[in-house]
């Protein structure tokens, strides 16, 4: 039975969760502060915590920066409107998901999945991305696993570009040296699937608001849609978020049309509160169904 310890300072919250969280079988651990939240969870190591932000004293943000300072335990994010700042500073502390105020079934059930399929492959997911056409005019990228930022993107997406040798490989993970024919053949996982790989070296700059990655007019040349999938295990830090953002700005100001497939229900309300809405149709997953 897996150990649940949820931090927040109102009672009815805790109540909710306790009731909800028992029902499904699991152990259920409560704190209505920060600092007692941090005594239970060394004390009882639960596998998965559920903070709010906002709490008088230790909010959930330096509840966050003292888990993740020595576990790699799911905490899972409490927010409320007006909280975006403060979620995207979460992301910087590798929060593992975001569930709003009020909190819904739904939601709740949706965070519960992913946390547990994030435990079950821990240690043995990597990140992934890959990009490839799936028609004349229409392009894919999947993202598996954490997405880290442009670097991150850049390290996986460029070796495209770079080796003929992965012209028929659709995936390209980041714990290989990407630009190593030998590395590529033996930790590279060929999908059969075609991929864009005759473009130039895509230029790369380290500012965080940078735009070079993909952004070239020939890379997405008779290019009319973006499809872009998530995996069930899809997380994000800030400097990912950034690039996503960026990225889709770029896509959409070339008159690209965006569809965002595989998101969790709670990621979809996050990302519809940073407005990316407003660049993508984003289509409800299956999988929190």
């Amino acid at each position: 039975m897996l150990k649940i310890l949820v931090i927040d300072d109102e009672k009815p919250t805790l109540s909710m969760f306790k009731l909800f969280l028992t029902a499904y079988g699991y152990n259920v651990l409560v704190a209505e502060d920060g600092k007692t939240g941090l005594e239970i969870f060394e004390k009882e190591r639960p596998q998965i915590v559920f903070t709010d932000l906002k709490m008088p004293g230790m909010d959930g943000i330096e509840v966050l920066r003292n888990i993740r300072a020595f576990h790699e335990t799911e905490v899972i994010i409490i927010t409320g409107h007006g909280d975006m700042e403060k979620a995207v500073e979460a992301l910087d502390l590798e929060a593992s998901d975001f569930i709003n105020k009020p909190v819904e079934k739904r939601a709740l059930e949706s965070a519960l999945k992913r946390a547990e399929l994030r435990i079950k492959h821990r240690g043995i997911a990597t990140s992934e991305l890959t990009l490839s056409r799936t028609s004349d005019s229409g392009i894919c990228l999947r993202i598996s696993g954490k997405l880290a930022g442009a670097s991150s993107v850049e390290k996986q997406l460029q070796s495209n570009s770079n080796n003929s040798t992965i012209r028929n490989n659709s995936t390209i993970r980041n714990n290989s040296t990407i630009c190593n024919k030998s590395t590529i053949r033996n930790k590279s996982t060929i999908r059969n699937k075609p991929t864009i790989c005759n473009k130039p070296p895509i230029d790369y700059k380290s500012s965080r608001h940078d735009k070079s990655i993909l952004n070239n007019d020939s890379f997405f040349k008779d290019i009319n849609s973006l499809d872009v999938e998530f995996s069930a295990d899809f997380s994000i830090n800030r400097d990912g978020f950034d690039w996503l953002v960026n990225f889709m700005e770029w896509v959409k100001d070339h008159g690209i049309s965006i569809t965002m497939t595989g998101l969790s229900y709670n990621y979809i309300r996050f990302f519809q509160m940073a407005g990316l809405h407003e660049f993508a149709n984003i289509i409800t997953s299956k999988y929190d169904d």
